[in-house]
């Protein structure tokens, strides 16, 4: 429950972070985006660290849990490696936008209740869009 609450927040700073340009972008803006990057990457660690204590090792290398695994990995590095070191990774902070996809695992837990139709049709929506949030 907690995990698909951190995923809803994740989503709205992504949008809030596309949002910005870089015009009118201010380094208060800059350090908020950052520090929320550093709260997000944790809770994702500590979601996938207590996911793997909890069902083994071999959680990690499950097909249904590869996107999280990938997307976690792919925070550290842009987040704790790449960004202390000041090494600009323009292509891998592109895979913060497939941070979004990871609502359809909050989506499968609901979509079978009628209250969350219209948010079903918009996660499919999302989904079947991905080929155009991945272009280059």
């Amino acid at each position: 429950m907690f995990g698909n609450f951190i995923i809803f927040c994740n989503t709205f700073v992504v949008g809030w972070q596309a949002g910005l340009t870089d015009d009118i972008i201010t380094q208060n803006d800059k350090d908020i985006s950052a520090a929320l990057e550093h709260v997000f990457t944790f809770a994702f660690v500590c979601e996938l660290t207590l996911s793997t204590m909890c069902w083994g090792w071999t959680y990690l290398v499950r097909k249904e849990n590869s996107l999280d695994v990938f997307l976690v990995f792919i925070a550290v590095l842009t987040t704790w490696i790449f960004g202390p070191l000041q090494i600009e990774v323009d292509l891998l902070r592109k895979f913060t936008a497939l941070r979004t996809v990871r609502l359809v695992r909050l989506a499968r837990s609901v979509r079978l209740r009628p209250e969350f139709k219209e948010m079903w049709m918009l996660i499919k929506g999302l989904t079947e869009s991905g080929e155009t949030l991945v272009w280059p």
